[in-house]
Parts: C-alpha cells; sequence; structure tokens
C-alpha cells in the first residue's frame, strides 16, 4: 500500500480524486498501526482486522484522538478496493488529458480524427478543458488541407459574426425618456359646440336630398305621409259620398 501511494503521490493532486484520496489516507495511518499490533490478522474478504475485544479497547485507549477512525476500521476495515479504482480513475483520466493534448491526426482520416478527439474530451470528467482549448488543439493536430483551411475560414467568419453583433447590441442607439410636462393652471373645458352640431345634423337626416312627391328637400319618398284631409259628407254603405 505504501508503495501504491509513493508511485502515484503526483497524481494524487489533480482534479476530483485529490479530496476523495486524502479522506480514504486519512485512516491508513490508524489502520497500519492496528494492524501492526502483535497477532492481529486481516480477513481477506472484509479487509476487517481480526483481533480480541480488550485488544480493541487497548488501542482506542492509547490513541484517544484516532478513536472515531479506530471504531470506523473495526466495523468496516480499510477500502483498499476504493483507492485502487480512486487511483485507476486519475491514472485514466491523466492520460487522456495527455492524449488529447497532443492529438495529431498522423495517418487517420478526419472522421477518425474527430471521434478519437471526442472520446479523449469525455474521458476527462473531473477539471474539464476549457473550450478555447479543445477547438485550438483540434485545430491545431489537423494536417494542412482543405478541410483546415475550411474549418479556420469558418472560425474567422463566426467570430466576425459574433462580433459585430456583440457591437451592435452595445452601441445601439436607446431612445431618451420624455420630459414629463405638468399642466399649470385650472383644466380647460371641452369644446362640444361642434361635437353638438354634427350630431344634431345625424338625427336630423341629410339635407341634400329631394322628395319626389312633395317637392320638399330634407326626406326621402318613403318617409313622406300624405295629409289627412276632412270629410264632407256622410258616406253610404258603397264607400260613395252621397251626390257624388
Amino acid at each position: 500500500m505504501l508503495t501504491l501511494v509513493v508511485v502515484h503521490v503526483a497524481l494524487v493532486f489533480a482534479g476530483h480524486y485529490k479530496s476523495d484520496y486524502t479522506k480514504l489516507m486519512q485512516g491508513y495511518d490508524p489502520y497500519k498501526y492496528t494492524t501492526g499490533v502483535s497477532g492481529a490478522g486481516v480477513c481477506p474478504d472484509t479487509g476487517k482486522p481480526t483481533l480480541d475485544n480488550d485488544v480493541w479497547e487497548q488501542l482506542m485507549a492509547s490513541k484517544p484522538k484516532h478513536r472515531s477512525k479506530i471504531t470506523a476500521i473495526r466495523e468496516h476495515g480499510f477500502p483498499r478496493a476504493a483507492v485502487w479504482c480512486l487511483i485507476a480513475g486519475m491514472c485514466f483520466a491523466f492520460r487522456s488529458r495527455a492524449e488529447f493534448l497532443d492529438l495529431q491526426q498522423g495517418k487517420h482520416d478526419v472522421h477518425a480524427y474527430s471521434r478519437r478527439a471526442r472520446n479523449l474530451v469525455s474521458n476527462i470528467v473531473t477539471d474539464p478543458i476549457y473550450e478555447a482549448t479543445k477547438v485550438v488543439t483540434f485545430m491545431k493536430g489537423l494536417k494542412d488541407g482543405p478541410v483546415k483551411t475550411y474549418l479556420s475560414s469558418l472560425r474567422l467568419r463566426f467570430l466576425c459574426k459574433k462580433s459585430l453583433d456583440c457591437d451592435r447590441h452595445v452601441n445601439v442607439p436607446r431612445p431618451m425618456p420624455r420630459p414629463m410636462v405638468k399642466p399649470s393652471g385650472d383644466p380647460k373645458p371641452m369644446d362640444l359646440s361642434s361635437a353638438t352640431a354634427t350630431g344634431s345634423q345625424q338625427q336630423r337626416g341629410p339635407t341634400n336630398v329631394c322628395c319626389f312627391r312633395c317637392g320638399n328637400n330634407g326626406h326621402y319618398a318613403r318617409e313622406w305621409t300624405a295629409p289627412v284631409q276632412a270629410t264632407k259628407g256622410p258616406r253610404n254603405d258603397t264607400g260613395y259620398r252621397h251626390g257624388q
């Protein structure tokens, strides 16, 4: 275990695994002290030290600061498998990062080169690489040719377009707020003379029409009513006046 720590001590300080590895290794010294007691053994299945109860009590009394850690070791043992997984993950991420930063297209086609770059980036789950670094590394590894020229011009056009959009957004003229004019004095009444005249004309109806029955202006023939004439004498049963 000590040899394993010495070999990978440089990888401990990289990425997310540092804190987890540190937490695990904080219990390694009590574990080493516990298993160093004469007559102590380790269960091959669980990794728990095999000691008598009185020996456990003596260990806790001699190490009061590590009492909780010794109790955890007594119940759960030391997670060697977890340490191996952490170190393997650190090595895998470190190797993927190093391979991606030194990635070259070589004899591969563009599809294989792109797939390799994506796989390496997906392996770096902790402390990911910045997007700008990914773009620069990918473009640097491409072979000189029409693909690299096209991607370079495309990226340049994209950056120019985005810069112009940002510049227009920042320098767009904004309308100034209009000053609030407060009315001075009492409010003036509205002039309703024209509105009243217009309304009365609409109620009276049109004046430029002529009735062809009576010959007067201002109404239609359908609106004309004939004046009722007074009767001059009684009528008989046939409806005619006498004397006609």
